[in-house]
């Protein structure tokens, strides 16, 4: 082998400028890793590194394009800035623990520490085989690989793993970048939880994560260690589309669990069952664990799910560069070109809903107090604490807007709108902050004739300087009319009969009258 490191350094010499050093920036190993000693292609690759790993710079080993292979070596990724190149190849791991190791590394910066590209590892159901394990590793790429069938009791298509730093370890997975990546039918599609590590995952980039998932199985799974906090992804951007197939135990697209957190990240996600029954979850976050990021997030025949008084989920919603508005398109159960738009000032209007006839699911708007909902899990709105009581809402379907307990689509809201405070209609408009109807027994005494007559009633609500602005009698009394009508202190109205025939005329006994007063 001293040979074939002899001959890269002397490339490397013949190829710099005169007057320059040699730049060893990039060192890939020829021939292909199949030519190296081993029992297998993880033996053969791990030989390769032996020998890349001793020059400066990235060490580049390549898979001979386009093959199969079977193996049950663990391919260990040194922890210098190592790429595995397998060229398309499928490489079909067939022993227990990890088809794949990536070293915890490096310590220091430049944190470019490599990466995996262009490979496809298959699994088994054997109960701890993984597929690619990393462990505390600093700006590591992922680039169109895909991982498949790692379906033991215990197995994971990816698992990224915090354990203890030391000089050369940095104690946590963040900077890495996953591009183009599809796992399918692994017990857990992408797992990241911490060990002795720090909780940290972040600055962390998942650009286009797909995921096949089946009964039982979860996707992208963050686990802590049981204290909240204790596993967080932050300042990171994760976008995930899956597809879940299951009939009998369901499957979990994102599981928050046992502490974990995603805050300060941007989060979206594009998921459906495409098959089976079985209730499943788009974001799924337990009682200890926590989501607060932006987004979108659109799911079909999935449910969205927190777990009771300790989780929360708070999904913000973008800002509209044209208006500057805040938009915001709900999760539907059904995937619709139409569907119900929010937007939140400041342009032009302060609030807007779209609705499209009244056919979308879900079309409504509630704007809440942070934890208020845990003991009514049918209003829409997530949180913890007594039952929500001033929720701010609007439904498109009812053309009604509110303020209230909340609603949801199998208790929709009432069509009233409760103002608490004043309303102003127009510029010069007077503020308003009450319009009343009361219903009151009168029994008047007769009016003489040719004469009006002022008499007063309680009213239970009436209040001095209201403005009485209709008084409605219960019938017709020839010759006898109301002439005007005040409130002149509290309790009390004063309603002036007429009478313009010629004889007394008493009012009717014992009817109801309706008083309409305004503030």
């Amino acid at each position: 082998m001293k040979y074939v490191f002899l001959f890269l350094v002397l490339t490397a010499l013949l190829r710099a400028q005169p007057g320059q050093p040699a730049s060893l920036a990039s060192v890939e190993v020829r021939p292909y890793a199949d030519t190296f000693a081993g029992a297998d292609i993880g033996a053969k690759t791990n030989a390769a590194f032996e020998t890349c790993k001793q020059s400066a710079g990235t060490c580049v080993v390549k898979i001979l394009p386009e093959q199969s292979y079977r193996f049950t070596t663990t391919i260990r990724i040194p922890a210098t800035n190592a790429i595995l190149d397998c060229g398309g190849s499928i490489l079909s791991f067939q022993g227990t623990g990890d088809a794949i190791l990536v070293s915890p590394g490096p310590g220091q910066p430049p944190f470019l520490s490599g990466g995996i590209r262009n490979c496809t590892v298959l699994g088994n159901a054997n109960p701890r085989a993984n597929g690619i394990h990393q462990q505390s590793r600093v700006g590591f790429l992922y680039d169109r690989v895909a991982v498949r069938d790692f379906m033991g009791a215990d197995s994971s298509g990816i698992w990224w793993e915090n354990v203890a730093g030391s000089a050369t370890s940095p104690g946590w997975n963040e900077q890495d970048v996953v591009r183009k990546v599809d796992i399918g039918n692994c017990t857990k599609s992408f797992r990241m939880s911490r060990n002795t590590g720090t909780d940290s995952f972040e600055y962390d980039r998942i650009e286009d994560l797909h995921l096949d998932l089946m009964d039982g199985q979860t996707g992208l799974s963050l686990e802590g260690n049981g204290t909240p906090g204790s596993a967080s992804l932050m300042h990171g951007e994760i976008s995930v589309r899956a597809n879940v197939n299951a009939s009998g135990q369901g499957a979990k697209v994102i599981a928050v669990t046992n502490g974990a957190r995603i805050e300060g990240s941007v989060l979206n996600v594009l998921a459906e069952q495409t098959s089976g029954s079985a209730a499943s979850y788009g974001l799924y976050v337990d009682a200890s664990s926590s989501v607060y990021a932006s987004g979108n997030y659109f799911v079909a025949n999935l449910k969205t799910f927190h777990g009771g008084s300790g989780g929360s989920v708070v999904m913000l919603p973008t800002l509209n560069p044209v208006t500057g508005s805040i938009h915001f398109e709900p999760a539907s159960g059904v995937i619709q070109q139409r569907h119900c738009k929010f937007d939140l000032g400041p342009a032009s209007a302060t609030f807007w809903l779209a609705s499209y006839g009244g056919t979308e699911v879900n079309c409504d708007f509630q704007v809440l107090a942070r934890n208020t909902d845990n003991t009514n899990p049918e209003v829409d709105a997530q949180g913890r604490g007594a039952a929500p009581v001033s929720v701010i809402y609007a439904d498109g379907k009812s053309k009604s807007v509110g303020i209230g307990p909340g609603f949801s689509e199998n208790a929709p809201p009432g069509a009233t709108l409760a103002v608490s405070g004043s309303t102003q209609l127009g510029t010069k408009g007077t503020l308003i902050t009450k319009l009343a109807r009361y219903d009151a027994v009168f029994s008047p005494a007769a009016v003489p004739a040719n004469s009006c007559a002022a008499q007063t009633f309680s009213v239970a609500g009436i209040e001095a300087g209201d403005v009485v602005l209709a008084v409605n009698t219960p019938r017709s009394d020839p010759g006898l009319a109301i002439a005007g009508f005040s409130a002149p202190s509290a309790g009390q109205i004063s309603i002036n009969f007429c009478n313009v025939s010629s004889r007394s005329v008493p009012p009717a006994a014992q009817q109801m009258y309706n008083i309409v007063v305004l503030r």
